[in-house]
């Protein structure tokens, strides 16, 4: 309590650089305790189950020339043959996922997202229905009474909340279904779902090539190790092989836990990576820290020095420092909190327009309460210890004996400085980040995908396969909906689309003549199935050729449109009348097509950040699809067309809604919501970091010049000017900023490299932008330096030969 009372009173003689202190602590907490929640909400805390970490998601792991990074979702047979034969996990379960229509008891139409899960899955992940029961076995078989449980959500909408819910009918996607649970709230496995359906698992018979894909989690055991795991399930797959060769020889197993196989390794390096760029930032405020209390040590060195001459230990000396800067961190802590609170508070507005899968719960809890508790106690120790050592080693003599040379203070600046390099490099590294995210942001702004947005609404339709079974009965729906569509007032033209643009799949097309060694030699382009009229909705002229019409129909040539990319790349010696193919599927997928028109390139793959421009068009009448989105010109505000175009829908079926209503636009900036949250994030980071090495910068060479007023003195006395006097102090802040931006030359580098995902457009090694940050950091550090060099400049040489 005295080394408190003791350290509040000296904190209190020198409020500036106390409250200077404090807000270096409370930037480099807070953002390192933002970073961190959503860190710990997205990855750390795992699954809201049970063991849930204990979970882990397998899939089939293709085996081309030695790879083993590519794989794709499991078979129903393989996971049947799976669940057989391993003995390491638990027990397996299946799912696959999508969008179900729903209509209650009102007679209302709806769209949910929807899981088709085997019978055992609930009991696997450990979690019960909140009403009702659970899917038995006998709900999974072949023939049984058709059974769905439903979500909070669809509970309290369908049925009022009312438990009278259980045992009442729904139609999903056509058929007739009884409710007999209801799960908890927030619960939404496997991501964002709402209800779900027994899965039935029936390969007798059925061809193991055509069969469901599906989505397979396990859990394993405490006393079982994930190697283990991927022994047995190497050998399993080995025999399946040898079994099955045609459908699954080349083919082995991979096993990733719940949440690396959802976010993806790259999504995790990413958030891992800006953990560790903003820890950066807090060694930044703890160097910043350790500086100020270092020249305040130094001030204090006679106080100190004479304190050990009348008996205090030097551990009592060091004590009464650290406490110092312990009062220090707990003030910036508790500012820092506040700041983590609205950076995570702004984050959770920012993300909640995009679904975000419902284990991802970023919030203020008490593993980041711990956090913030050891990040305090780190951030005193390494801003007190070697500070506090440092000053504890003088004694009085050396003390006394230092005053008119000012050695220690030279070796104390010295060290200081060598700080401040620390600092430049990681600010140097921040930055380079930064300044590319920046440039990300602004490219996304002036992307011009070349097609009109703001006036296009756009819904989705999903024609369930009970109802519409065959391509005949699809081909009529999409005719009919075009024709309404087309009718509503206020529409000025209307097409159906596969894919909503400017984004659509990547696809493999082979070319004629060409030879393909194996599946990774097909080249790849994106392809989008659409109706005549779609170019015409997004004011799009076709550049060669001719567009589609009513005449290319399914009996009609097969026919296709290609992007000035596409042509340009595969037939640069003229497109028109030439040939290819998409490379998989089988039957119509395969079959050669002539194109018959060439068009822009409508900005194909630049929301993904994915360079693949070249991309085909073919007629959706030769290729029916069960899921369209309808895209409509409007005259006025787009949005006020969905009324109409829904009782449009209903005139047609009743039991089709339609959902994902928006504007090109609006989808556009959804999907590029992580360049601009996450990158915002980073120009945190960046900024924060500038300005605490810029004032780190200043302190240094503030107490410098404070420390040698003597010295600077004789100078001038004898004969240096203003500008000499200057530009020494000039020279002694630039060789911190010149080396320390040498040093984080290869930080920038790696960071950038491990922050690909978030720049769009822009090179990591752009060499512009790292002369530029270079040029920043300089001319930052040289403003730091001027107001220590004019007074330095300033000092009278009679009154510093006083100075003491």
């Amino acid at each position: 309590m005295t080394d408190l009372r003791l350290a509040m009173r000296v904190l209190g003689r020198q409020p500036g650089t106390s409250l200077l202190a404090v807000v270096a602590l409370a930037l480099g907490i807070g953002l390192t305790t933002t970073m961190f929640s959503i860190v710990n909400g997205a990855i750390l805390r795992g699954l809201p189950f049970e063991d849930g970490d204990r979970i882990y998601h397998l899939a089939r792991l293709k085996l081309l020339e030695g790879a083993t990074d590519e794989d794709e979702a499991a078979t129903l047979h393989d996971f049947a043959d799976w669940r057989e034969r391993q003995r390491t996990f638990e027990d397996l379960a299946a799912f696959h996922s999508g969008t179900a229509n729903v209509v209650g008891p009102d007679g209302t139409p709806e769209r949910y997202r929807g899981s088709w899960v085997t019978a055992n899955t609930f009991r696997l992940l450990r979690v019960t229905p909140a009403l009702g029961r659970d899917f038995v076995d006998a709900d999974g078989r072949p023939g049984a009474e058709r059974v769905v449980i439903i979500g909070d959500r669809v509970w309290r909408e369908r049925f009022g909340g009312h438990p009278s819910a259980i045992g009442q009918s729904l139609r999903v996607n056509g058929t007739p279904m009884t409710v007999v649970g209801v799960m908890p709230p927030r619960f939404a496995f496997p991501a964002t779902q709402e209800l779900w359906v027994a899965l039935p698992v029936d390969t007798v018979g059925a061809p193991r090539a055509d069969s469901t894909r599906v989505s397979v989690i396990g859990r394993l055991p405490r006393d079982r190790a994930v190697d283990q795991a991927e022994a047995e399930m190497a050998t399993i797959a080995a025999q399946i092989a040898a079994d099955h060769p045609d459908t699954n020889t080349g083919f082995g197993v991979v096993i990733r836990t719940y949440i690396e196989e959802f976010l993806g390794a790259q999504t995790i390096a990413a958030l891992t990576t800006m953990l560790v760029a903003v820890l950066g930032v807090l060694l930044i405020a703890c160097v910043n820290v350790a500086n100020l209390v270092l020249a305040r040590a130094v001030q204090r060195s006679k106080e100190l020095a004479v304190r050990t001459a009348i008996g205090a230990s030097r551990f009592r000396v060091v004590r009464q420092m650290l406490v110092e800067v312990l009062v220090l961190a707990v003030l910036g802590a508790g500012a820092g909190l506040a700041l983590a609170a609205a950076g995570v508070e702004l984050f959770n507005r920012a993300i909640v327009d995009t679904d975000p899968p419902f284990f991802i719960d970023i919030r203020i809890d008490g593993i980041v309460l711990l956090f913030v508790t050891g990040v305090t106690v780190l951030a005193a120790l390494a801003s007190g210890v070697v500070p506090a050592v440092r000053a504890s080693r003088n004694d009085l003599m050396t003390i006394l004996s230092d005053e008119g040379r000012g050695t220690s203070s030279l070796r104390v600046s010295r060290f200081s400085r060598g700080l401040v390099v620390a600092e430049m490099a990681l600010s140097f590294g921040l930055l380079v980040m930064s300044v590319l995210v920046i440039q990300s942001i602004l490219n996304i702004a002036r992307v011009d995908f070349g097609f009109a947005m703001a006036d296009v609404w756009t819904g989705r339709v999903v024609l369930p396969r009970e109802e519409y079974p065959d391509a005949e009965r699809q081909r009529q729906f999409a005719d009919a909906l075009v024709a309404r569509a087309a009718a509503v007032p206020g529409v000025v033209s209307a097409a159906l689309a596969v894919g909503v643009p400017p984004g659509a799949p990547r696809d493999d097309i082979k070319l004629p003549g060409a030879v393909y060694e194996n599946e990774r030699g097909y080249p790849q382009a994106r392809g989008n199935f659409v109706s005549p009229g779609y170019f015409n909705v997004l004011r799009v002229g076709v550049l060669q050729g001719r567009d589609f019409s009513l005449a290319d129909r399914v009996d009609a040539e097969r026919v296709a449109i290609v992007n000035e990319s596409f042509a340009r790349r595969f037939f640069p010696d003229g497109a028109l009348g030439r040939r290819f193919a998409r490379a998989r599927g089988e039957g119509d997928a395969q079959e050669w097509r002539t194109i018959v028109g060439i068009v822009p390139d409508l900005g194909m793959g630049d929301v993904d950040n994915g360079r693949v421009p070249e991309a085909f068009y073919l007629p959706l009448a030769q290729a029916p699809a069960s899921s369209v989105a309808l895209l409509l010109h409007a005259s006025g505000p787009p949005l006020e067309l969905t009324n109409a175009v829904r009782q449009a829908v209903r005139e047609i079926d009743a039991n089709l809604p339609v959902f994902g209503v928006t504007t090109i636009q609006d989808s556009v900036q959804q999907r590029t919501w992580a360049f601009r949250v996450f990158g915002s994030l980073f120009m945190a980071f960046g900024f924060a970091a500038l300005f605490l090495a810029t004032v780190g910068l200043y302190g240094v060479m503030a107490f410098s010049v404070s420390r040698r007023t003597q010295e600077i003195g004789v100078r001038m006395a004898v004969g240096a000017t203003a500008r000499d006097v200057s530009w020494q102090v000039l020279r002694q802040g630039l060789w911190p900023i010149g080396l320390g931006t040498a040093l984080g030359l290869g930080l920038a580098a790696g960071l950038t490299t491990a922050m690909q995902l978030l720049l769009f457009r822009v090179s990591p090694y752009d060499p512009l932008t790292y002369v530029a940050v270079a040029l920043i950091l300089m001319a930052t550090g040289i403003l730091a330096c001027l107001v220590p060099a004019r007074r330095a400049a300033a000092v009278d040489p009679m009154h510093a030969l006083r100075y003491q």
